[in-house]
């Protein structure tokens, strides 16, 4: 056995450090990718990372010789290189002129998206050599090495929420950087002298550059983001920035020209609208921050949108309004003189700053004395009251206009379960208020009232046309579901609202088809044919099957409200991209696949020929490992632990909320349990037969596994009373088990490996970070279409297959030694 090092203690601490740089920094590209692109680029984040780990296994393979002699000074200068190039991608990445808008008119565009994502693995990378030569020169202690890995990699999850919350984005790389550097330090005894002497310097050197970098990195968001948009119109000015791990919220304000928001305002309106600021979260998702009123009558218009449907023939005097935002509802609710309003709102720095940074502008209307704020998530506060509102509106929450570039986002507002859960806390005769962007071809408002149709059968609701009403206009469309069938008198009054507004009716109960396609006149009245048919038993599945675009209901298990791609149509609309159809493409979509197509591709060329060749070259070497064994299990663990992790960092947003913090806490969980089940399998190992560990750690997976798919949902439930942390402790509670066991099989490979092929273990690593990338887009993709269950499943079972594959292949090797007798 080799020699125990004694640097090794300080190399433990120094890959704690920098693996937790390391997946701060992904995290971080999240966020700032959230800022400057889109939120489904999350999802290439986390392939870009697996990629640059990939690439490392294939070129510390070629180099290992040379590692192993240098291993420090190799080790240095690879998290050198780590400290610099994860400010130097991020800024070279936004020089890239990648546009997901144009991505079916311009072909250099999947250049430009190769270049970015080989861009950005490049810090991967780095960190990533750095850990895999430290398994080359510590062999004897690989399952305190990967677990110093996974440990600090859930540390560094938690660590950039924290950053997040005193830093802006951009700001927070210099800390990263400098966290690297400190890892590097800490190796610096074990060089010697004159070595140390030419290192320190360039040390120095990279924190300067990190500390000078924050003076003048900028983030500079899509120019197709409302934000960008909004600062070309003469006079726009930002005044104010705020950051959060919610999202970046800037206030903009124009005095040359004013802003006017009122999303559905009549064109009979005559009042004049309330000055605003404009509030955008992420550059995107604007909303407006209205000047409190100084009488009643200024907020007349809001009578005038579509979203006060439900006040004009009801006149509640409760109500619940969800996604208060710059607080237009509130004022809207305020104007038809409810009596008790309470506002959602699950962003905290939303409520601070209209109430307190601009709190002389609003009004403060969070703290009006008829709004009571809560601030968190509309489920998580039903699921936690017994109170019943005889008003729940939902108006344009999460209903971006880009829903192209939003088709990935996990909606668990707008699923079947929401639904019902909305219905569940009115009043027999309340209204449950839907208000949508109207988009051409009919999209999202007919996905939400077929949504809408679902929920009320499944409460059984015999004849469910009576408890929906739909109207519209040019700009925005309103859907009413109510628990009891619509009255006459609600009826008349609706009609008078319309008439008056020059809304159309799409449905209302004993409509005539010739009520409808009245004063926004389309073609053909698209959206009252597309009603009666989703209504229509007969006609249901056959128009949602055959429909160009996708409106099935969502459901908890696949919460993507907002995808409406369907393969059938795309040809069609391709067909037609110069003749105004590329805008219905889905574009979260179809870069999601083309990244999938480039991580398979750079895969094979960057991590697997060069590994295949090298593995040809090596064979000369004595080994009765089998090449195929090798592949197939490093491979399979590689997609089953990313489709598992994924599945589970999407599906715990219902618990979480927020995508951030979902995929924070579940990935720290998931690395620091598997890093725990990586440093106990070693121990096991000194006792254990590898059989044995196997059966545990598979078996185990599986057993956990398919309990997860009848526990979550009601546990789920009963969780919505929690605060955050004792939510997260929970989180820690259900998922422990689980990654504790997946985090053996990995370690448990290498150390069959390093008895018998140690040569193989570069390959090993390469192959598992090849397999990390694609399953990276596969999942989500898997997930949009099968559901989160489905992929979990396909996991669990990849990992059964390595056990009986290694049982069956690993049996018949017989030079190997003691392959499943106790050691």
């Amino acid at each position: 056995m080799q020699r125990r090092d004694p640097s090794l203690g300080l190399l433990l601490v120094s890959v704690f450090l920098l693996s937790g740089a390391a997946l701060a920094y992904e995290i971080l590209l999240m966020r700032l990718f959230s800022i400057i692109q889109w939120h489904h680029f999350a999802y290439m984040i986390i392939g870009l990372a697996l990629l640059g780990y990939g690439v490392s296994g294939t070129i510390v393979s070629l180099l290992q010789r040379q590692a192993r002699k240098y291993f420090h000074g190799f080790y240095i200068v690879a998290v050198l290189l780590f400290a610099v190039f994860s400010m130097l991608s991020f800024q070279l990445a936004q020089e890239i002129p990648f546009n997901a808008e144009v991505f079916m008119w311009d072909s250099r565009q999947l250049f430009y998206l190769a270049v970015l994502m080989l861009l950005l693995s490049v810090p991967f990378f780095f960190a990533a050599s750095a850990i895999c030569i430290a398994f080359i020169h510590f062999q004897e202690s690989l399952s305190r090495i990967y677990a110093a890995d996974l440990g600090g990699a859930a540390a560094g999850s938690l660590l950039i929420i924290l950053l997040l919350f005193q830093f802006q984005p951009q700001h927070a790389l210099v800390i990263i950087s400098l966290l690297a550097i400190l890892s590097a330090i800490l190796v610096l005894p074990a060089l010697t002298p004159g070595t140390s002497r030419k290192v320190i310097p360039l040390l120095f050197v990279v924190a300067l550059a990190a500390v000078f970098n924050t003076v003048y990195l900028k983030l500079d968001p899509s120019p197709y983001k409302s934000l960008s948009q909004v600062m070309q119109i003469q006079g726009s000015e930002i005044i104010h920035v705020d950051s959060s791990p919610h999202g970046l919220l800037s206030v903009v304000k124009n005095e040359k020209i004013p802003f006017r928001d009122a999303p559905g305002l009549s064109l009979n309106a005559t009042q004049a609208i309330l000055p605003q600021l404009s509030l955008f979260s992420d550059a995107d998702n604007a909303m407006a921050i209205n000047r409190y009123p100084s009488a009643h009558q200024e907020m007349a218009y809001l009578a005038n949108l579509t979203s006060a449907a439900a006040y004009a023939i009801g006149r509640p005097r409760a109500a619940l309004i969800v996604g208060a935002g710059g607080g237009t509802g509130l004022l809207q609710a305020l104007y038809f003189d409810v009596q008790q309003i309470d506002a959602l709102e699950i962003n905290p720095q939303v409520v601070a700053l209209v109430d307190e940074e601009f709190g002389e502008f609003s009004g403060r209307i969070y703290s009006h004395e008829k709004v009571t704020t809560h601030i968190t998530e509309a489920r998580d506060h039903l699921g936690s009251t017994n109170i019943i509102y005889p008003l729940i509106q939902l108006s344009l929450v999460d209903a971006n206009k880009a829903s192209g570039m939003h088709a990935l986002n996990e909606s668990y507002l707008h699923t079947i379960e929401a639904m019902q859960l909305y219905l569940d806390h009115l009043t027999e005769d309340g209204y449950l208020s839907l208000t949508r962007w109207i988009s051409l071809p009919p999209r999202d408002s007919l996905k939400l009232f077929n949504t809408a149709v679902v929920a009320l059968k499944a409460l059984g609701v015999r004849d469910v046309s009576q408890h929906l009403v739909f109207i519209r206009n040019w700009q925005t469309g309103t859907i009413l579901v109510k628990k009891q069938p619509f009255n006459q008198n609600e009826l008349d009054l609706l009609e008078q609202f319309n008439r008056f507004n020059a809304f159309d009716t799409v449905w209302m109960p004993g409509m005539q088809s010739s009520q409808a396609n009245r004063y926004n006149r389309l073609s053909s009245p698209l959206f009252h044919e597309a009603v009666i048919a989703i209504l229509s038993d007969a006609q249901r599945q056959e128009f949602l099957d055959n429909y160009k675009f996708n409106l099935e209901a969502a459901t908890d298990d696949q919460p993507f409200f907002h995808h409406f791609f369907r393969w059938s149509t795309f040809n069609e609309l391709l067909a037609l991209r110069n003749q105004g159809a590329m805008p219905l493409i889905e574009w979260g979509y179809l870069v999601l696949l083309a990244t999938l197509a480039i991580s398979v591709v750079s895969s094979i060329v960057l991590i697997l020929i060069p590994l295949v060749l090298f593995a040809k070259q090596s064979a000369k070497a004595d080994s009765s490992v089998s090449r195929i064994w090798v592949l197939y299990y490093f491979f399979a663990i590689g997609i089953a632990f990313l489709m598992i992790e994924i599945a589970f960092m999407q599906k715990f947003i219902l618990l979480l909320h927020h995508p951030i913090y979902s995929y924070s806490a579940i990935l720290a969980i998931f690395l620091l349990f598997a890093g725990i089940g990586s440093h106990v399998s070693g121990g096991l190992l000194n006792n254990w037969s590898i059989k044995a560990v196997l059966l545990l750690s598979c078996l185990g997976i599986g057993l956990i596994g398919i309990c997860y798919s009848w526990l979550l949902e009601p546990v789920f439930e009963i969780a919505t009373t929690l605060s955050m942390p004792f939510k997260v402790l929970l989180s820690m509670l259900l998922l422990g088990p689980l990654a504790f066991l997946m985090g053996m099989p990995f370690p448990t490979g290498l150390s069959l490996l390093s008895e018998n092929a140690e040569h193989y273990i570069p390959w090993a690593w390469g192959i598992n970070g090849c397999a990390s990338v694609i399953s990276a887009s596969l999942s989500t993709l898997l997930a949009i279409d099968l559901g989160f269950n489905a992929v979990i499943a396909i996991g669990l079972f990849l990992y059964l297959s390595v056990l009986l594959f290694s049982l069956l292949i690993l049996r018949t090797k017989t030079a190997i030694k003691t392959p499943f007798a106790g050691k």
